[in-house]
């Protein structure tokens, strides 16, 4: 009797499973490596991008900051030259420098209108304040602590690093802009590159506020009231918490750096620095009606 091999069908002990599920595996594969490809490339662009010189990050801000200034308000709006507010929040920021030292790049300062209290820094040293922050402000020891706060980034080159990662977004951007409408992705990638931290460089920012407060005031008290504030109002229906999205602010926040405080023996407590008078005004001069 002859041997006849038994012929198998290709599919014997595969299990069957529906074509989508397959397709589902797929793309998640996908998606997973163009998620640790992008991150990698997000990662290298901000190392290469805290690393530049201070020229390159000059010129950088300063394209910036005409295209914000542009969308932003009228010049009229922007701190005029006669206004003398913005070189006294300058003095007040470079007096976070112990003697002898100086920042990287000259600051500059600018005072916007809007409804919101917040501060922010651009690349280049580009401060700007809201004059909504300057008539809520209580004393000087709170608004010290926001500038600071802003110039902790700076010296971390936070928004150099969030900088170098847009590029990745504003490359794939324009590799895959057909229609020729990248550039509004690019303005809104630049906008969430300069305002957006991670937790850590947000702590590593107070911590450097707090530490630069005490060192000028000889104490901590009343740097933290206006974050207070804002706490209390965190329940409104239109919540004024939100005017800080780019700083998330929770309670935690505010405990955590007064446990700061704690943990180095700072000094809690002490007088509050009056602020200048009319310091909502232009040039501290009567407000206009």
């Amino acid at each position: 009797m002859d041997y006849i091999p038994t012929e198998f069908d290709d599919d014997i002990n595969v299990t069957p499973v529906h074509p989508l599920i397959n397709l589902g595996y797929l793309l998640g594969t996908v998606f997973v490596f163009g998620l640790v490809v992008f991150g990698s490339l997000g990662a290298i662009g901000a190392h290469l991008a805290a690393h530049m010189g201070p020229q390159t990050e000059a010129n950088i801000g300063k394209a910036l900051v005409g295209d914000f200034l542009e969308d932003k308000a009228a010049p009229a709006d922007l701190g005029a030259a006669e206004d003398t507010r913005p070189e006294y929040l300058k003095k007040l920021i470079l007096s976070f420098y112990a003697t002898g030292s100086k920042p990287r790049l000259p600051l500059q300062v600018y005072i916007v209108e809007d409804a919101l209290p917040n501060a922010f820094i651009l690349p280049g040293g580009h401060i700007f304040v809201t004059s909504t922050l300057l008539e809520q402000a209580e004393s000087e020891n709170e608004l010290a602590f926001v500038l600071a706060h802003e110039l902790g980034h700076f010296e971390a080159r936070d928004n150099l690093k969030g900088l170098g990662r847009s590029l990745v977004f504003i490359t794939l951007a324009s590799l895959l802009d057909f229609g020729g409408s990248s550039s509004g992705v690019i303005n809104s990638t630049i906008n969430l590159s300069s305002m957006s931290y991670s937790r850590t460089q947000e702590a590593q920012a107070d911590a450097f506020a707090l530490r630069a407060v005490v060192q000028k005031y000889g104490h901590s008290g009343n740097s933290l009231d206006f974050f207070r504030r804002l706490e209390q109002q965190k329940d409104l229906p239109v919540p004024e918490i939100e005017l800080l999205s780019s700083h998330p602010l929770t309670e935690n926040r505010i405990e955590s750096l007064e446990k700061f405080a704690r943990d180095r023996g700072m000094k809690t407590t002490g007088p509050a620095t009056a602020l200048p008078e009319r310091l909502e005004c232009p040039s501290f001069k009567p407000c206009p009606n």
